[in-house]
């Protein structure tokens, strides 16, 4: 695998990473003023578990990811 595709690959994940955590977070209670799938609210809480998924996201792709040798 490519590097550029590794590194188009892992900010993907990121980003999918984010807004599951976001939407989660939201189903949890833990958001303000969201409108499914559209509309993005307040609330520190679905915001930090955002940031938190998106992390545990480009982490998880970055060990599974094939390297180039």
């Amino acid at each position: 695998m490519s590097r550029v595709l590794r590194v188009v690959l892992i900010v993907i994940f990121g980003i999918v990473g984010g807004w599951a955590g976001y939407w989660i977070g939201h189903a949890a209670g833990l958001s303000t003023n969201a409108e499914w799938p559209t509309r993005i609210g307040g609330g520190t809480g679905a915001i930090l578990l955002s940031i938190g998924l998106s992390v545990a996201a480009v982490v998880l792709a970055w060990a599974l990811l094939p390297r180039r040798r």
